[in-house]
């Protein structure tokens, strides 16, 4: 089930958080936790929920176009799921807003699965960047 994240939520986030923190550069949980509480003030971050255990959440910004962060349980992977929070999160914007995404570049493994989805909801690859002091790059979707 897709929802809106609630402050209740933050132990299951962390727990889940646990498990993949290592496949985000520059990853503190302080500054996190900071984020996904922003977020979801302004309804700007999404929960898939199964068994009362998070399973992927994603953060966006409805002022910057863009999603600023998205990540799935191991355990959960390669079942629709991310690409489920996506279709979700586009029903905030409008016919004509251009998003925007930052994730590993080409050829980098550990990006291979989330450059896949986002290519599969339609985004393109953009400028290439460094940030936190790793490699990455711009995807844009035009809605």
């Amino acid at each position: 089930m897709i929802r809106y994240v609630k402050p209740e939520d933050e132990i299951q986030i962390l727990l889940m958080m646990e498990l993949v923190k290592d496949d985000f550069a520059g990853y503190e949980e302080t500054d996190f936790l900071n984020a996904v509480h922003m977020a979801a003030e302004k309804k700007e971050a999404l929960l898939e929920e199964q068994g009362g255990m998070a399973v992927a959440i994603l953060l966006f910004s409805r002022e910057m176009k863009e999603i600023s962060f998205l990540a799935v349980h191991p355990d959960f992977r390669k079942k629709g799921i991310a690409r489920r929070l996506i279709m979700e999160m586009l029903t905030n914007f409008e016919k004509g807003d251009i998003l925007q995404v930052v994730t590993f570049r080409e050829g980098d493994e550990k990006g291979a699965a989330a450059r896949a989805c986002y290519h599969a909801c339609g985004f393109v690859d953009d400028d290439e960047l460094t940030v936190f002091e790793y490699p990455c790059q711009k995807m844009r979707l035009e809605i």
